[in-house]
């Protein structure tokens, strides 16, 4: 039960983490970046491309960083709640 307990904890303090983090919003930055990556004249100006890419790029990894704790200790949840 203390495991349940503590889990159910730490999967609140994830939660509560990643609102603030925003981790919504950076995925809504992600779609309109892979939108304006997507436009025909993307490439006009390399530069901005570039700087676009990279922004993409760190979005991408920071909010799959957090999924992927998340999934994790959803897992460990269903896994503690599984064995009891």
């Amino acid at each position: 039960q203390d495991f349940k307990e503590q889990s159910t904890k730490l999967g609140r303090r994830i939660t509560q983490t990643m609102v603030g983090f925003d981790i919504t919003s950076k995925e809504q930055q992600i779609k309109q970046l892979e939108q304006q990556s997507s436009q025909p004249d993307f490439w006009a100006d390399p530069s901005n491309a570039r700087s676009l890419l990279r922004e993409l790029s760190s979005l991408t990894d920071t909010v799959g960083v957090w999924r992927e704790i998340e999934g994790r200790s959803n897992d460990l949840v269903e896994l503690i709640n599984l064995s009891l």
